[in-house]
C-alpha cells in the first residue's frame, strides 16, 4: 500500500533552472561512463527543460543587452549545446538507442525555434552515421522518424 501512496503521490517537483547546468554536467559523466543509463537520460531531459525555463527568464531581462557567458540568455543556448553533445557522442554510440530517443527529444524541441539552431539536421546525421555503418537499425529507423517530422519551413 505504501509503494502504491508513493506511486499516486504528487509528481516530484521541477528541477530549479540555476541547478541545470551542474546536472547536465552530471548526467554527462554518468552517461559516458554508460550509455544505456535510462535515468541519466531522463533526468538530462528534465535538466534541458529547466534550462530552456531559465533562458527565458534571463532572456526577458537581458532584452538588449546581449547574450552573456556562455550564450545565457540567448533562446536555444542549452538546446544547441546539447546538440553539439548529441552530434559527437552518437558518432561513439550510434547502436544505443536511448541516445536516439534522446536525440529525437532534442530535436522537437528545436523545431519549435523560428530560426534554425546550429548543429547537424537530423537527414545529415543519419546519413553520417548510415556511411559507416549502412546496416545501423538505429540510424534507419532515426532517418524515417526525420522523414515522418521534418523541421517547420521558415
Amino acid at each position: 500500500r505504501a509503494l502504491l501512496a508513493h506511486l499516486a503521490g504528487p509528481p516530484p517537483a521541477p528541477l530549479p533552472p540555476h541547478a541545470a547546468g551542474a546536472v547536465l554536467e552530471l548526467t554527462a559523466v554518468a552517461i559516458e561512463m554508460n550509455a544505456a543509463d535510462y535515468s541519466a537520460w531522463a533526468l538530462r531531459k528534465t535538466a534541458l527543460d529547466a534550462a530552456a525555463r531559465a533562458e527565458e527568464e534571463e532572456g526577458d531581462g537581458a532584452a538588449g543587452r546581449g547574450a552573456g557567458p556562455k550564450g545565457h540568455g540567448v533562446p536555444g543556448a542549452a538546446l544547441s549545446a546539447e546538440l553539439a553533445f548529441l552530434d559527437e557522442f552518437i558518432q561513439s554510440h550510434s547502436k544505443n538507442y536511448q541516445v536516439w530517443q534522446h536525440r529525437r527529444f532534442v530535436a522537437l524541441r528545436r523545431a519549435s525555434f523560428p530560426s534554425p539552431l546550429p548543429g547537424l539536421s537530423e537527414l545529415a546525421l543519419s546519413s553520417a552515421v548510415l556511411s559507416s555503418d549502412p546496416k545501423n537499425y538505429h540510424a534507419w529507423s532515426h532517418r524515417q522518424w526525420s522523414l515522418l517530422h521534418p523541421p517547420p519551413s521558415p
